[in-house]
């Protein structure tokens, strides 16, 4: 009897070893798709923030250097 259980205790865990190293799920053509339409923002130039620094300096935002 105690054989048998220590038969099952291996089996048991030899199948819980190779289920926890699989291999990790592939992603499918769609998913890779869609992940590949995922765009980054896009930063500013810099002729736009300067054109912004102008404009809130205008505004009153920036005051002149003294320096």
């Amino acid at each position: 009897m105690k054989l048998l259980y220590i038969i099952a205790t291996a089996m048991a865990l030899a199948v819980a070893s190779t289920t926890t190293m699989a291999e990790p799920k592939k992603l499918s053509s769609s998913d890779n798709a869609a992940h590949n339409r995922v765009k980054s923002p896009q930063l500013p130039t810099y002729e736009d923030r300067l054109r912004e620094y102008y404009e809130l300096k205008r505004q009153g935002w920036y005051k002149e250097d003294k320096a």
